[in-house]
């Protein structure tokens, strides 16, 4: 008589996180899939997936639980608001602990988030008093609707024409801070209003509809 036994699956032997590496903008979701196999490349249903997401900002959720579908895959989706880089790790979670152990199977994708289309632009200092023939700068920081610095902004900067402002208007591009300056001068004693604006059409003026802010400059 010959007896007949089970043959034992192989057990999961590589975990692929698709895509490896993406760019998304702030705010909008992002979803990566693993596809878990065997030694011999069979795609692996009813496997416990554990994610979770880590560097930059407030990833949301921060982690997940998943299991294989009959193609061997599982997915998790997740959002940032803060521009950065964040590691997305996902292991074959044998013990199904909800977190990836010494020794599970794991492997990793990166997410780059950009900051989203330029929205607020603030002015500082809001006032300030200068002695007349000296020089007053201000500086303009242009974010997303989130708060993220964007470089690379054309800051139109003018001035109310009180006085002899020196020079009454200029213009600047945000640097990696998200900031763009503009300094001047008046030679008589009087108030100016600078004001700076996101020239999105980069046409060194302040045009109806693009976002603005303002500041006061007392000279005595």
């Amino acid at each position: 008589d010959v007896e007949l036994g089970l043959v034992q699956a192989p057990p999961p032997s590589d975990i692929d996180v698709s895509p490896a590496t993406d760019t998304n903008t702030v705010g909008t979701a992002h979803t990566v899939t693993v596809t878990v196999t065997d030694m011999f490349g069979n795609l692996l249903a009813g496997e416990a997936v554990h994610f979770v997401v880590t560097g930059a900002g407030t990833p949301t959720p921060a982690s997940g639980n998943a299991t294989t579908n009959a193609s061997g895959q599982a997915t998790f989706t997740f959002t940032n608001e803060t521009a950065g880089a964040n590691t997305i790790t996902a292991c074959v979670d044998e013990d199904a602990d909800q977190v990836c152990d010494v020794g599970e199977l794991t492997g990793t994708a990166t997410k780059t988030w950009q900051p989203g289309p330029a929205v607020e632009i603030t002015l500082a200092p809001a006032t300030d008093t200068n002695p007349v023939g000296t020089s007053h700068t201000v500086t303009a920081t242009v974010t997303d609707e989130f708060g993220n610095e964007l470089s690379g902004e054309a800051v139109h900067f003018s001035v109310s024409a009180a006085g002899t402002p020196t020079p009454a208007s200029g213009d600047d591009t945000t640097d990696a801070a998200g900031e763009a300056t503009f300094t001047f001068s008046n030679a008589a004693a009087a108030t100016n209003t600078i004001t700076a604006c996101i020239d999105a059409n980069d046409n060194m003026a302040c045009d109806m509809g693009e976002e603005s802010a303002s500041a006061t400059k007392v000279w005595q």
